[in-house]
Protein backbone atom coordinates (compact mmCIF):
# COMPACT_ATOMS: atom_id res chain seq x y z
CA UNK A 1 0.00 0.00 0.00
CA UNK A 2 1.32 3.27 -1.28
CA UNK A 3 1.33 6.12 1.42
CA UNK A 4 0.61 9.48 0.57
CA UNK A 5 3.11 11.87 1.09
CA UNK A 6 1.66 15.50 3.02
CA UNK A 7 3.11 18.64 1.84
CA UNK A 8 4.42 20.08 5.04
CA UNK A 9 6.70 22.63 3.72
CA UNK A 10 5.85 26.37 5.01
CA UNK A 11 6.10 28.91 2.71
CA UNK A 12 9.68 30.73 4.21
CA UNK A 13 8.90 34.26 2.97
CA UNK A 14 5.17 34.23 4.96
CA UNK A 15 6.70 35.31 8.31
CA UNK A 16 9.63 37.16 7.21
CA UNK A 17 9.58 40.73 8.67
CA UNK A 18 8.72 43.20 6.01
CA UNK A 19 9.43 46.79 7.65
CA UNK A 20 12.57 48.18 9.53
CA UNK A 21 11.16 47.70 12.80
CA UNK A 22 10.24 44.22 12.64
CA UNK A 23 13.39 43.32 11.07
CA UNK A 24 16.01 44.85 13.47
CA UNK A 25 13.87 42.69 16.31
CA UNK A 26 14.35 39.59 14.58
CA UNK A 27 18.06 40.70 13.61
CA UNK A 28 19.09 41.54 17.07
CA UNK A 29 17.88 38.14 18.06
CA UNK A 30 21.09 36.33 15.96
CA UNK A 31 23.55 38.34 17.85
CA UNK A 32 25.67 38.34 20.93
CA UNK A 33 23.94 38.63 24.43
CA UNK A 34 26.72 41.09 25.21
CA UNK A 35 26.00 42.99 21.82
CA UNK A 36 22.27 43.34 21.72
CA UNK A 37 21.40 46.32 24.13
CA UNK A 38 23.64 48.58 22.82
CA UNK A 39 23.10 47.37 19.12
CA UNK A 40 19.51 47.75 19.40
CA UNK A 41 20.03 50.99 20.69
CA UNK A 42 22.14 51.97 17.80
CA UNK A 43 19.87 50.67 15.27
CA UNK A 44 16.55 52.35 17.15
CA UNK A 45 18.33 55.58 16.08
CA UNK A 46 18.99 54.27 12.47
CA UNK A 47 15.17 53.58 12.53
CA UNK A 48 14.22 56.52 14.02
CA UNK A 49 16.12 58.45 11.18
CA UNK A 50 14.51 56.78 8.37
CA UNK A 51 11.32 55.53 9.56
CA UNK A 52 10.44 52.89 12.08
CA UNK A 53 7.60 51.65 9.90
CA UNK A 54 9.58 51.94 6.39
CA UNK A 55 8.72 48.86 4.38
CA UNK A 56 12.41 47.23 3.82
CA UNK A 57 11.61 47.25 0.09
CA UNK A 58 11.16 51.04 -0.53
CA UNK A 59 15.08 51.28 1.35
CA UNK A 60 17.14 53.38 -1.01
CA UNK A 61 20.94 53.52 -1.60
CA UNK A 62 21.31 57.57 -1.55
CA UNK A 63 18.95 57.83 1.75
CA UNK A 64 21.93 55.12 3.75
CA UNK A 65 24.63 57.45 2.10
CA UNK A 66 22.89 60.42 4.18
CA UNK A 67 22.30 58.56 7.02
CA UNK A 68 26.42 57.66 6.88
CA UNK A 69 26.70 61.43 6.02
CA UNK A 70 24.83 62.61 8.93
CA UNK A 71 26.94 60.77 11.75
CA UNK A 72 30.09 61.45 9.83
CA UNK A 73 29.26 65.04 9.92
CA UNK A 74 29.23 65.48 13.65
CA UNK A 75 32.27 64.46 13.97
CA UNK A 76 32.48 61.28 16.36
CA UNK A 77 35.63 60.18 15.85
CA UNK A 78 35.78 57.98 18.82
CA UNK A 79 32.51 56.32 17.83
CA UNK A 80 31.28 56.50 14.43
CA UNK A 81 33.09 53.57 12.93
CA UNK A 82 31.12 51.50 16.01
CA UNK A 83 27.65 53.08 15.23
CA UNK A 84 28.38 52.71 11.50
CA UNK A 85 29.33 49.07 12.13
CA UNK A 86 26.34 48.19 13.55
CA UNK A 87 24.42 49.39 10.70
CA UNK A 88 26.39 47.66 8.29
CA UNK A 89 26.30 44.47 9.71
CA UNK A 90 22.40 45.12 10.18
CA UNK A 91 22.23 46.13 6.07
CA UNK A 92 24.23 42.97 5.28
CA UNK A 93 21.73 40.46 7.69
CA UNK A 94 18.77 41.81 5.14
CA UNK A 95 21.12 41.30 2.21
CA UNK A 96 22.26 37.40 3.24
CA UNK A 97 18.48 36.90 4.39
CA UNK A 98 17.01 38.20 0.81
CA UNK A 99 14.89 40.59 3.10
CA UNK A 100 15.77 43.03 0.22
CA UNK A 101 16.43 43.27 -3.60
CA UNK A 102 19.42 40.48 -3.76
CA UNK A 103 20.58 42.83 -6.57
CA UNK A 104 20.98 45.77 -3.92
CA UNK A 105 23.43 45.57 -0.93
CA UNK A 106 22.69 48.67 1.32
CA UNK A 107 25.44 47.85 3.11
CA UNK A 108 28.09 49.33 0.81
CA UNK A 109 26.32 52.65 0.83
CA UNK A 110 27.16 53.41 4.48
CA UNK A 111 30.65 54.98 4.88
CA UNK A 112 32.32 57.35 6.52
CA UNK A 113 33.17 60.83 4.23
CA UNK A 114 36.69 62.31 4.38
CA UNK A 115 38.19 63.85 7.78
CA UNK A 116 38.03 67.70 7.83
CA UNK A 117 40.34 67.42 10.70
CA UNK A 118 43.48 69.86 9.97
CA UNK A 119 46.95 70.51 11.06
CA UNK A 120 46.32 73.32 12.24
CA UNK A 121 44.27 72.52 14.77
CA UNK A 122 43.09 76.01 15.59
CA UNK A 123 41.26 76.44 12.05
CA UNK A 124 39.08 73.77 12.59
CA UNK A 125 36.59 75.61 15.19
CA UNK A 126 35.72 78.11 12.25
CA UNK A 127 35.76 75.35 9.61
CA UNK A 128 32.33 75.52 7.85
CA UNK A 129 30.83 71.33 7.67
CA UNK A 130 28.24 70.51 4.84
CA UNK A 131 25.09 68.90 6.79
CA UNK A 132 25.77 70.48 9.96
CA UNK A 133 23.34 69.44 12.45
CA UNK A 134 21.84 72.84 13.73
CA UNK A 135 19.98 72.41 16.99
CA UNK A 136 18.51 75.72 19.70
CA UNK A 137 20.15 77.37 22.35
CA UNK A 138 17.87 75.96 24.77
CA UNK A 139 18.05 72.37 23.33
CA UNK A 140 22.02 72.54 23.59
CA UNK A 141 21.58 73.74 27.31
CA UNK A 142 19.17 70.78 27.49
CA UNK A 143 21.44 68.25 25.98
CA UNK A 144 24.64 69.57 28.13
CA UNK A 145 22.66 68.60 31.30
CA UNK A 146 21.89 65.55 30.06
CA UNK A 147 25.55 65.12 29.02
CA UNK A 148 26.34 65.68 33.28
CA UNK A 149 23.95 63.25 34.36
CA UNK A 150 24.73 60.18 31.66
CA UNK A 151 28.55 61.15 32.98
CA UNK A 152 27.64 60.68 36.57
CA UNK A 153 25.45 57.37 35.60
CA UNK A 154 28.59 55.93 33.89
CA UNK A 155 30.90 56.16 37.60
CA UNK A 156 27.98 55.03 39.23
CA UNK A 157 27.86 51.83 36.87
CA UNK A 158 31.73 51.41 36.88
CA UNK A 159 31.44 50.86 40.61
CA UNK A 160 27.90 48.59 40.65
CA UNK A 161 30.58 47.04 37.78
CA UNK A 162 33.77 46.45 40.48
CA UNK A 163 31.41 45.40 43.20
CA UNK A 164 29.39 43.26 41.31
CA UNK A 165 33.05 41.81 39.67
CA UNK A 166 34.02 40.55 43.36
CA UNK A 167 31.93 37.55 43.13
CA UNK A 168 34.42 34.91 41.40
CA UNK A 169 31.97 32.91 39.58
CA UNK A 170 31.65 35.71 36.70
CA UNK A 171 29.41 32.62 34.50
CA UNK A 172 26.20 32.97 36.77
CA UNK A 173 26.71 36.52 37.88
CA UNK A 174 23.21 38.16 36.59
CA UNK A 175 23.97 41.51 38.48
CA UNK A 176 27.56 41.92 36.51
CA UNK A 177 25.64 41.09 33.22
CA UNK A 178 23.11 43.46 33.54
CA UNK A 179 25.37 46.61 35.24
CA UNK A 180 27.77 45.51 31.84
CA UNK A 181 24.47 45.89 29.35
CA UNK A 182 23.63 48.92 31.01
CA UNK A 183 27.31 50.61 30.69
CA UNK A 184 26.64 49.69 26.89
CA UNK A 185 23.62 51.72 26.44
CA UNK A 186 25.12 54.52 28.97
CA UNK A 187 28.17 54.86 26.80
CA UNK A 188 25.96 54.79 23.25
CA UNK A 189 23.95 57.61 24.66
CA UNK A 190 27.11 59.31 26.34
CA UNK A 191 28.76 59.25 22.65
CA UNK A 192 25.16 59.91 21.08
CA UNK A 193 25.23 63.76 23.04
CA UNK A 194 28.69 63.99 22.79
CA UNK A 195 28.22 64.06 18.89
CA UNK A 196 25.47 66.10 18.66
CA UNK A 197 27.03 68.97 21.02
CA UNK A 198 30.03 68.93 19.05
CA UNK A 199 29.56 69.27 15.69
CA UNK A 200 26.44 71.46 16.16
CA UNK A 201 25.73 74.86 15.28
CA UNK A 202 23.73 76.81 18.05
CA UNK A 203 20.87 78.42 16.71
CA UNK A 204 18.54 81.08 18.81
CA UNK A 205 15.14 80.29 20.69
CA UNK A 206 14.28 83.12 19.04
CA UNK A 207 12.71 83.62 15.66
CA UNK A 208 15.03 86.80 15.70
CA UNK A 209 15.23 88.28 11.73
CA UNK A 210 13.21 85.63 10.70
CA UNK A 211 9.77 87.04 9.60
CA UNK A 212 7.28 86.87 11.45
CA UNK A 213 4.46 84.57 10.59
CA UNK A 214 6.17 82.62 8.91
CA UNK A 215 7.38 78.77 9.23
CA UNK A 216 10.88 78.11 10.09
CA UNK A 217 13.09 75.74 12.02
CA UNK A 218 11.95 75.85 15.49
CA UNK A 219 8.07 76.96 14.62
CA UNK A 220 4.89 75.76 16.15
CA UNK A 221 2.53 75.44 13.38
CA UNK A 222 -1.25 73.56 13.81
CA UNK A 223 -2.46 72.16 10.21
CA UNK A 224 -5.75 70.69 9.04
CA UNK A 225 -6.23 67.83 7.26
CA UNK A 226 -8.23 68.75 4.01
CA UNK A 227 -9.51 64.78 3.81
CA UNK A 228 -10.79 64.28 7.42
CA UNK A 229 -10.25 67.57 8.96
CA UNK A 230 -8.49 66.13 11.50
CA UNK A 231 -6.31 68.84 12.92
CA UNK A 232 -2.34 68.35 14.35
CA UNK A 233 0.58 70.24 16.25
CA UNK A 234 3.94 69.72 15.44
CA UNK A 235 7.16 71.88 16.49
CA UNK A 236 9.79 71.67 13.43
CA UNK A 237 13.01 70.79 14.79
CA UNK A 238 16.42 69.67 13.40
CA UNK A 239 16.74 65.94 12.23
CA UNK A 240 18.81 65.25 15.46
CA UNK A 241 16.03 66.53 17.80
CA UNK A 242 12.58 64.93 15.85
CA UNK A 243 10.49 63.30 18.39
CA UNK A 244 7.14 61.85 16.71
CA UNK A 245 5.42 60.52 19.86
CA UNK A 246 6.26 64.60 21.06
CA UNK A 247 4.97 66.06 17.89
CA UNK A 248 8.46 66.80 17.23
CA UNK A 249 8.98 66.49 13.60
CA UNK A 250 12.14 66.70 11.60
CA UNK A 251 12.46 69.41 9.19
CA UNK A 252 13.74 66.66 6.73
CA UNK A 253 9.95 65.02 6.47
CA UNK A 254 8.19 65.03 3.67
CA UNK A 255 5.62 67.47 5.53
CA UNK A 256 8.05 69.73 7.28
CA UNK A 257 9.62 70.32 3.97
CA UNK A 258 6.63 71.53 2.30
CA UNK A 259 5.84 73.91 5.38
CA UNK A 260 9.10 75.57 5.39
CA UNK A 261 8.39 79.22 4.35
CA UNK A 262 4.58 79.01 4.49
CA UNK A 263 2.31 80.79 6.56
CA UNK A 264 -1.18 80.97 8.04
CA UNK A 265 -4.28 79.84 5.76
CA UNK A 266 -2.33 78.50 3.02
CA UNK A 267 -2.64 74.85 1.77
CA UNK A 268 0.31 72.53 0.95
CA UNK A 269 0.08 69.38 -0.57
CA UNK A 270 2.37 66.09 1.15
CA UNK A 271 2.99 62.72 -1.01
CA UNK A 272 2.57 59.68 1.51
CA UNK A 273 4.16 57.11 1.52
CA UNK A 274 1.44 55.15 -0.49
CA UNK A 275 1.84 57.28 -2.67
CA UNK A 276 -1.52 59.43 -2.37
CA UNK A 277 -1.14 63.08 -1.85
CA UNK A 278 -2.95 64.94 1.48
CA UNK A 279 -4.04 68.73 1.86
CA UNK A 280 -3.19 70.76 4.74
CA UNK A 281 -4.38 73.51 6.02
CA UNK A 282 -2.19 75.62 8.31
CA UNK A 283 -4.31 77.41 10.75
CA UNK A 284 -1.50 78.73 13.05
CA UNK A 285 2.02 79.37 13.33
CA UNK A 286 4.27 80.70 16.49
Amino acid sequence: MTKTKTNTTKNPKSDQPKTLNEAIKVYVKTIENNLKMKTRYELSQFAKHLGPDRSLTSLSPPEIGDYGDLLSSRIAVSDTHDRMDSVKKFLLFLHDEELIDENMNLATHIRSRRSYRSRNMKKVSNLSLPNQPTITKSRHNALTKKLKLLLKERNRLAETIQIAAQDKDVRENAPLEAAREAQGINTAKINEVESMLRGAVIVADEKGKIQKGIISLGSNVTVQNQNNQSKSKYRIVDPSESDPLANRISSESPLAKSLMGKSEKEIIQVKAPNETTIEFKILKVI
